[in-house]
């Protein structure tokens, strides 16, 4: 779970939970929170959290025991068109929903959720060819 995995990054770096805080521009309590597992960061902390530690978003959320980074989502956090696109979405009403659900989600859920969006997105390559 990524309470466990980010008081071991933590730790392995020698940091307390105000000088993380201090490095990731985030509240010590927010990280205390994190680790408590009484909140989720959410989408640009988390990658600030794999970037700063160099690991994969899936090693912190425990989808992974590999905790190199790959061709990782988190590394194009960077890139201006997939801030702006997620910005975008992030606007739009029924994502505000989705985003509100997903904090309480259980990993079951999520990985329903992931089911579903890989069958549209193959269902999408066949009809796109």
């Amino acid at each position: 779970m990524l309470k466990e995995r980010l008081v071991k990054l933590r730790t392995n770096k020698g940091l307390s939970q105000y000088e993380l805080a201090r490095i990731l521009n985030l509240s010590r309590g927010q990280i205390s929170n994190y680790e408590l597992g009484s909140r989720q960061p959410d989408y640009e902390t988390l990658s600030k959290i794999a970037d700063f530690f160099d690991v994969s978003t899936d090693y912190l959320l425990d989808r992974t025991d590999d905790p190199s980074p790959k061709d990782d989502v988190h590394q194009h956090v960077n890139d201006n068109d997939a801030l702006e696109y997620l910005d975008e979405l992030h606007k739009r009403p029924e994502m505000k929903t989705l985003f509100q659900v997903g904090r309480k989600a259980t990993k079951e859920d999520i990985e329903t959720a992931i089911t579903i969006i890989e069958a549209l997105k193959k269902k999408g390559e066949r009809e796109n060819g």
